[in-house]
């Protein structure tokens, strides 16, 4: 895919949303005729462009297009929808945001991270209402927003939301730092507070990566309940597990993982999933990181023990695989103690290995290389032995192959 238009009219008051959407291609060998999709609760209602039919197949969505399309060239399919998303679109009282599921409220492709596109999206709501979503603002009139992605992003990551949101933004060096609220989520007083390292996470973050925050702004959004979410651009923070840092500011995790996201998932994602560590490895690891950054050593120390006795527990239930394993796991738990936990561990084993200098420059210089891409666990290899001054090959095979 090369990149998605898309204007929708989602209704918070029954959760169903209509759209419209043009999908720009390019075909990767002669004569194609069809392209797939991930099935949703969608109806696909017109079609227009080089699409000539839809059908669900084998619960994806199938474009059947006007004629075959050779090899470089180019393709562009015009859909209508309409539908009640079965996932990812999240209704409050008085909002609605997005939760990962992004091709359940659109047409697109979910479980092809590597396959990246630009995104322009346009949402129609109430007035009244304030709109955020992935990208640089474009233009908004009373009611309507629109965004542009110029930045070839993953289709999981795209997402928006609306609603009467309490606001503040400050600027963090060359970026905007935007903050959004749902009504009567906290006192400003207590979201100041909660969000108050987010400037210094940035800096950190741009220092570790060798590069300056993906867009130049990033958005946080607070919202009731446990949403822990990474968008393009923007997070979704969930206040029960934003809240912690009130009583002890070390409990600072949920901000720190979604925003390390915007550098290790977004701008640097894994090829596919089997790569999945690469997305969330990295970044429990520097969740550590900053906190040895902002607290001392006992801090990253301590995370590290936690995610040690999370793996031991997945070990313990028969669940010790590589890095790489594509599954399937026994539940959502043991996957994430591999994907997340062993992950940081390897991060934290390759550091002691490489040492500090050699490490750091390792890992600058394999988001550097793919920034902006996607990457497979051959390809991190790769870029941390250039900067080591040992073979890395047996720590590899032992943690991810």
């Amino acid at each position: 895919m090369l990149d998605y238009e898309v204007s929708v009219v989602p209704s918070p008051a029954n959760g169903t949303i209509t759209g419209d959407e043009r999908i720009t291609l390019a075909s990767l060998r002669d004569g194609l005729t069809e392209a797939s999709f991930t099935g949703n609760a969608l109806d696909v209602i017109a079609v227009g462009g080089d699409a000539a039919s839809t059908e669900k197949r084998d619960g994806a969505w199938i474009v059947r297009f006007n004629r075959p399309v050779a090899r470089g060239e180019r393709a562009v399919l015009a859909l209508r929808f309409m539908g009640k998303p079965a996932r990812g679109l999240v209704i409050g009282t008085d909002h609605i945001h997005t939760d990962y599921f992004a091709c359940d409220w659109m047409i697109c492709t979910q479980d092809r991270p590597g396959d990246k596109a630009t995104l322009s999206l346009t949402i129609t709501v109430p007035e009244g209402l304030r709109a955020l979503s992935s990208g640089r603002f474009v233009r908004g009139y009373p009611g309507s927003w629109t965004w542009r992605l110029d930045r070839p992003t993953s289709s999981y990551l795209y997402g928006f939301a609306a609603g009467r949101f309490a606001f503040s933004e400050q600027k963090v060096g060359a970026a905007v730092l935007a903050n959004y609220a749902e009504e009567d989520v906290a006192s400003a007083d207590d979201l100041a507070a909660a969000l108050a390292d987010t400037p210094a996470m940035i800096r950190f973050f741009q220092d570790r990566a060798g590069l300056p925050l993906p867009g130049g702004g990033y958005q946080q959004l607070v919202v009731a309940g446990s949403a822990a979410q990474e968008s393009a651009d923007y997070s979704t923070l969930g206040w029960d597990g934003l809240s912690p840092v009130l009583k002890d500011p070390t409990e600072d995790w949920l901000a720190a993982h979604e925003l390390a996201h915007q550098w290790w998932g977004n701008l640097v994602t894994c090829a596919s999933w089997d790569d999945f560590w690469l997305n969330e490895g990295i970044t429990t690891f520097m969740v550590a990181a900053w906190k040895e950054k902002r607290w001392g050593r006992a801090a990253y120390d301590r995370e590290m023990t936690l995610l040690r006795a999370r793996v031991d527990k997945a070990r313990a239930a028969g669940v010790d695989a590589p890095l790489t394993f594509h599954g399937p796991y026994p539940s959502l738990g043991l996957k994430r103690a591999i994907v997340y936990g062993k992950g940081a561990l390897f991060m934290d084993a390759l550091r002691r290995e490489m040492g500090e200098a050699r490490f750091w420059a390792g890992l600058k210089r394999y988001t550097r290389i793919y920034a902006g891409g996607a990457a497979d666990s051959r390809d991190f290899q790769r870029a941390m032995q250039a900067e080591a001054d040992k073979p890395l090959g047996p720590l590899f095979d032992e943690w991810v192959y």
